[in-house]
């Protein structure tokens, strides 16, 4: 009764009440890998990631293994932090489902975070080239080509997921950067004051916009930002240089 009352609510879309019913059934004393598996997928719906994980872990346990289920019970690990898990649960779910766009997905955001930037890049390629449309994608590809070094490649990457509606201050922060090392020095300091104005006060990237605005001649934002940068405990011989020149140049000016 409970089982056919939730699958009700499930295809319904009413999450919670289909939890409810699911997790009755269950307690009712049956635990059979139907009636774990929506009440998994019911409680993913519900950002109950701990709950979908212990159930589709069960279901799992019992034989239930479709391409959603895997999606999902990767996502809830991935959503708990568990990076090791969920790279684990998508690469089983891969040797599966190869074409899984998700699950490429998946498992390139959590090599991300493993740091394993390269496996992370080529990963999120195979799901854009699978037609996958979702700027997380584009977006995690583009920070790890920025940590990778290769940055034309991330800011276009970051530029085309920003086109798409990711306004994270993380894409500002890693664009900045790209275009820094680009000796693109309007861009660079145009993205770090968006990442600054989302809150970010690093150090480091007041350093980077200080000497972007001196490359662009703007002694005083370059003082502002490299007095910043000082005051955080950068300690790098040029940005003393950079500090005396833009010192002199703005009393020249004045």
């Amino acid at each position: 009764v409970w089982f056919k009352k939730g699958m009700s609510h499930f295809h319904l879309k009413a999450y919670e009440e289909a939890a409810s019913a699911m997790k009755r059934a269950v307690d009712a004393g049956m635990p059979d890998k139907e009636a774990l598996y929506y009440l998994g997928m019911a409680q993913y719906q519900l950002k109950d990631y701990a709950g979908a994980v212990e159930s589709l872990s069960r279901a799992k346990s019992l034989g239930s293994s479709d391409e959603q289920m895997l999606v999902y019970l990767g996502e809830a690990q991935y959503a708990l932090q568990n990076y090791d898990e969920a790279l684990q649960v998508f690469s089983e779910g891969l040797s599966v489902f190869p074409a899984s766009q998700r699950s490429y997905l998946g498992r390139g955001k959590a090599h991300f975070h493993l740091k394993q930037y390269e496996l992370a890049k080529n990963d999120l390629l195979k799901a854009l080239e699978g037609g996958l449309k979702d700027p997380t994608a584009l977006y995690y590809m583009g920070l790890a080509h920025v940590t990778l070094g290769t940055y034309k490649e991330g800011a276009e990457a970051l530029q085309n997921a920003e086109a798409q509606g990711v306004k994270e201050m993380a894409l500002y922060e890693a664009r900045g950067l790209a275009h820094f090392h680009l000796n693109q020095y309007k861009e660079a300091d145009q993205d770090f004051q968006k990442a600054f104005e989302l809150g970010n006060a690093v150090p480091q990237n007041h350093y980077f916009a200080g000497i972007a605005r001196f490359e662009l001649g703007n002694m005083r934002g370059a003082l502002e930002h490299l007095i910043k940068a000082q005051e955080g405990g950068v300690n790098d011989h040029k940005l003393f240089s950079y500090l005396g020149q833009a010192y002199y140049s703005a009393g020249n000016n004045d």
